[in-house]
């Protein structure tokens, strides 16, 4: 657990909170990969460390997780909850970008992040505040400045959707359904309709 005193805890924050982990995980020479979930994730960490141990063993610049390879485009209506002004984003497309519910980077990826590339890679001088995003971005900058390839790996077992058997992350978990999952071993069956009124 990585605790950030300098930054405030808020959505905006993500893309920071995001980048101070990565450069904690670089600068651990034990750290081989690093997981970034959301708080309303559960994750299978039997079935996770299974596979991530199934792949190949050449998993450098490893980029795992439920992948947008058609990446999608900025939401341009102001009403909407993920809207991005041109003046934050001006491109009209994203790079392939991993939900945010849960994905994996090997540590050299997460050193090429840590090392300058997120704010390099930005516009302007913030960070882009949807931080699935702004770590594609960050990862695609390095990349071309790099002059290598990023393994990226997609696996619909990173579930945005809430809960399935064989999820390797299982999103949009409430607190009583991720305390009755963590009691049935990370089964969703029976935890479904788990109540979080008091």
């Amino acid at each position: 657990m990585v605790v950030l005193g300098h930054i405030a805890e808020n959505y905006m924050n993500i893309s920071h909170q995001t980048l101070e982990v990565m450069r904690f995980a670089a600068a651990d020479p034990a750290v081989t990969h690093v997981l970034k979930v959301d708080d309303d994730s559960y994750v299978h960490f039997d079935r996770l460390l299974h596979r991530l141990a199934s792949l190949p063993r050449n998993s450098e610049r490893l980029f795992w997780g439920r992948i947008e390879f058609l990446a999608g485009k900025p939401q341009r209506n102001p009403e909407n909850q993920w809207y991005v002004s041109e003046e934050e984003w001006p491109s009209d497309k994203y790079p392939p970008w991993a939900h945010g519910a849960g994905y994996v980077l090997s540590t050299d990826l997460a050193a090429q992040v840590a090392s300058g590339a997120a704010f390099a890679a930005s516009h302007g001088d913030r960070l882009f505040k949807l931080e699935d995003v702004a770590l594609a971005s960050w990862l695609e900058w390095a990349a071309q400045q790099g002059g290598f390839r990023i393994h990226r790996v997609t696996d619909r077992r990173f579930n945005f959707e809430g809960c399935r058997f064989g999820d390797l992350v299982s999103h949009y978990i409430r607190p009583k359904q991720m305390l009755c999952m963590w009691g049935q071993q990370g089964q969703c069956r029976g935890c479904e309709h788990a109540d979080d009124a008091p």
